[in-house]
């Protein structure tokens, strides 16, 4: 986790410890998981996508106040 976390800094990007976000409500609802107890479920993707969707937008509004342009 670290040398992700440097590495997406270096890049230029904000690490997301998802982990910390989502799993006590991993923990505390079986139901965000899927029936092999380890992939998540709908639910569980739906946290993830939730707890990422704040820290993306930040990062779309950090470039687009930055002036950069997306590359074709």
């Amino acid at each position: 986790a670290a040398v992700a976390g440097s590495t997406t800094r270096a890049a230029g990007g904000q690490p997301v410890d998802i982990g910390r976000i989502t799993g006590p409500m991993f923990r505390a609802d079986p139901g965000t998981l899927s029936e092999d107890r380890f992939h998540p479920s709908a639910d569980g993707y739906r946290l993830w996508a939730e707890a990422l969707h704040p820290p993306v937008e930040a990062a779309v509004r950090r470039r687009a106040a930055a002036g950069h342009r997306r590359e074709a």
